[in-house]
This record gives C-alpha cells, sequence and structure tokens, in this order.
C-alpha cells in the first residue's frame, strides 16, 4: 500500500494514469511465498518509465523492502 501512495503522489503522476492494486497476481503463490501486483497505465511509455525510475529510490527506501521481492513488468502480456 505504501507503493501505491509514493506512486500516486508523484509529480508526472496525472489524470492521464491509472494505479490498480494492489491485487493477487495470477499465480498468488509460488514457492511458498506470496505474490501481488499493482497496476500503473499511463498515456505514454516515457512517463510511465520515468515515474518508476524517479519512485525507485523511494519504494528501496520503505522499511518492508528489505522483506520483499520486487519485479517490474513494463508490458505484461495479461492485460490486454
Amino acid at each position: 500500500m505504501e507503493v501505491k501512495l509514493i506512486l500516486k503522489e508523484h509529480s508526472l503522476f496525472n489524470t492521464t494514469c491509472t494505479l490498480l492494486g494492489p491485487m493477487p497476481a495470477p499465480l498468488s503463490k509460488r514457492a511458498g511465498k506470496s505474490r501481488c501486483q499493482l497496476l500503473l497505465r499511463t498515456q505514454t511509455r516515457s512517463l510511465m518509465q520515468k515515474i518508476l525510475a524517479s519512485s525507485r529510490i523511494a519504494i528501496n527506501s520503505l522499511p518492508i523492502a528489505n522483506k520483499v521481492r520486487w519485479s517490474i513488468d513494463v508490458e505484461p502480456q495479461d492485460f490486454d
């Protein structure tokens, strides 16, 4: 939930951006670990890249960051 707030409060996040989740991933458990996903949609790929790149430091400094493994899929095949 903290990651969602970081992304939504980003100065480049605007009315053309959509943030869904967190929600269970299609394979919600794998190797005994829970998996969730957060979907960020933007009008352009460059806007998404700027938001994600500049949010990385804030996300990695969260207290939970050392307890989870992050993975970013820029073009998920399951969502179109």
